[in-house]
């Protein structure tokens, strides 16, 4: 018999009805039903990552309480007498745990080097909704595609069939010419193009999304600065140097990661313009390669800086504090974090060049 001191059905019904944003857009929610967990109760939660990056369960959700949580290595206290399935599913769930972030681009790298399978085809998607809000950024992916595959100047990609199939005759001879081109250059048949033309276009989907995480992100980054500022006209700081090395450090880690996130995109944005001024399959496999290699580290650090920045928030909700509880939050929550998501980008960037 199982004694359980809350119910995670309630809890997934408060996430939806607090309109919380799709759990598989988050860099740091994973909800528990896309993965093999039979356990009901476990299986209508979710895990999170906590403000020491910690993953954990989540026991309830509240909007004046907040989230509770508990770690994975206390949740078979949940249970009188854990069956044999429930210590499979918490076995499952410390390995996945330890991933660096919950983003579904990290996780289709993470999950299949821990042999976890997913339930559901939809599980390692990003919501409709999230890919609609990326139809801009997409567009400059679909548009030297689309040149290169039909000859034609296009903003807008439904589908590579519906495309085809509302070219004139004259258009359809220079975009089949051009498909067969393509397939040679990528070793394949062309009725493969279609399967190819949706991988290359997740690819790049991948890209959108971290660039999209990275800009919601600059605006709250940016008042987040702003608030250490505060501390540098204090006489207190100016007479305390650890306390100004801290945070200096701070600072300088900070826009060293930022500066770091944003060369990768770039440069995998321009890759992708190169890549259709020379399609081979050597160029795409060496393209896919690099950036699938940058998923975990791309998504890690995004989700350490919005966990940081979210906590801060919920800290300091009108972004005031004290001089004493500004540094001791810079000191306690941000600058031995910061440290490591820097030093991390900085071996990552020297890997990729």
């Amino acid at each position: 018999m199982t004694q359980m001191p809350f119910q995670s059905e309630q809890i997934h019904k408060q996430r939806t009805e607090q309109g919380v944003v799709n759990d598989r857009d988050s860099l740091f929610i994973l909800p528990l039903s896309d993965l093999p967990i039979r356990t009901e109760t476990l299986r209508r939660g979710v895990l999170t990552k906590n403000t020491q990056m910690d993953s954990v369960f989540e026991v309830f959700r509240d909007q004046t309480m907040g989230s509770g949580q508990i770690s994975l290595n206390n949740l078979y206290q949940l249970f009188s007498r854990p069956s044999r399935q429930m210590v499979r599913d918490i076995k499952i769930l410390k390995k996945v745990g330890e991933l660096k972030s919950f983003d579904v681009y990290a996780l289709r790298i993470g999950l299949r080097k821990l042999g976890v399978d997913v339930e559901s085809p939809s599980a390692l998607k990003l919501s409709e909704e999230k890919r609609k809000q990326l139809d801009l950024t997409m567009k400059h992916f679909v548009r030297p595609m689309l040149k290169r595959l039909f000859g034609l100047d296009l903003t807008e990609y439904t589908s590579f069939v519906s495309i085809y199939d509302n070219l004139t005759p004259e258009e359809r001879r220079v975009a089949l010419e051009n498909m067969r081109q393509i397939a040679r250059m990528m070793n394949m048949n062309v009725k493969d193009l279609p399967e190819f033309i949706e991988d290359c276009g997740d690819l790049y989907l991948s890209i959108a999304y971290y660039h999209d995480m990275l800009m919601s992100l600059l605006p709250q980054v940016k008042e987040f600065k702003e608030w250490m500022d505060y501390v540098e006209h204090s006489s207190q700081y100016r007479t305390h140097p650890p306390t100004r090395l801290m945070v200096d450090r701070t600072q300088s880690n900070l826009k060293v990661t930022l500066r770091s996130v944003r060369l990768h995109l770039q440069r995998f944005s321009k890759a992708f313009d190169n890549f259709w001024d020379d399609v081979t399959q050597e160029n795409y496999e060496e393209l896919k390669s690099n950036i699938m290699s940058q998923y975990e580290g791309l998504g890690g650090t995004l989700c350490s800086l919005t966990v940081k920045i979210e906590r801060f928030n919920e800290v300091f909700p009108g972004h005031k504090g004290s001089y004493k509880e500004r540094i001791d939050f810079i000191r306690q929550e941000i600058s031995v974090e910061l440290q490591r998501i820097a030093q991390s980008e900085i071996h990552i960037r020297a890997i990729a060049s």
